[in-house]
């Protein structure tokens, strides 16, 4: 995503996002009829392979111990070079040092693992605790580490009626509503394939695969223009 157009709606949400604020071209139309209305949804399609990482101190074995093992020595990794001598968070100095209540497994489903822990975020004195997505492949647990964002939620469905499992990571950012879509593969692989942007508010449901799942999304009020519900198509592996 990129940072400008984030920062772009973050500064209309303050500004209670009125009309005269928007930029005709900072906006993809969802469908090219709709040419009277302000698009509160970006839509990007995307084709990229997530990335896996795996540090000397992993240990072996699809178990919830060597999942909560490895996420605390990632973790702690993660914080001592994010605190490190150059770093000034003194409010938080003490998250490398307490793994074990920081860290939490939320799902260990087959080969896919989501494990929670605080980031370096901080808000009203608290870490912003996240969610990231871990994936049993090679004999070793191994976090995607393409997604460091605060405030990322993932939700787990069968998008596209095939054997593998997908994946939805979302986040919300006052009147933005933020969602990755991966897709399952062989051998542990996922793929980015959309990342979608609302401005508004958002609700998904996922009932099954194919048009069973979808989001609806419900503009911001002041752009004065009807939600929209996106429909999971198959034949595409895209929301539409």
């Amino acid at each position: 995503m990129k940072k400008s157009f984030l920062l772009f709606i973050i500064f209309l949400t303050i500004f209670n996002c009125k009309e005269k604020h928007i930029d005709d071209n900072k906006y993809k139309q969802l469908s090219p009829n709709d040419t009277d209305y302000y698009s509160f949804i970006e839509i990007k399609q995307i084709d990229k392979n997530m990335r896996t990482i795996q540090v000397p101190e992993f240990q072996e074995g699809n178990t919830k111990a060597a999942l909560l093992n490895n996420a605390r020595q990632y973790y702690t990794n993660y914080w001592h070079k994010y605190f490190g001598p150059d770093q000034t968070v003194p409010d938080n100095k003490d998250l490398a040092n307490n793994p074990d209540q920081d860290i939490a497994i939320v799902l260990r489903q087959g080969d896919i693992g989501i494990v929670e822990h605080p980031g370096p975020e901080i808000s009203y004195g608290e870490a912003i605790k996240r969610e990231e997505l871990w994936i049993y492949k090679y004999n070793y647990w191994q976090p995607i580490v393409d997604f460091h964002e605060p405030y990322n939620k993932i939700k787990i469905a069968n998008l596209n009626a095939d054997k593998y499992s997908d994946v939805i990571v979302y986040a919300k950012y006052s009147d933005i509503y933020i969602y990755n879509i991966l897709l399952g593969g062989k051998n542990g692989m996922f793929k980015l394939v959309q990342e979608i942007i609302i401005l508004g508010s958002a609700r998904m449901a996922f009932n099954g695969a194919c048009q069973r799942s979808s989001i609806l999304a419900v503009p911001y009020s002041a752009l004065k223009v009807e939600p929209r519900k996106l429909v999971f198509n198959c034949a595409t592996n895209r929301f539409e």
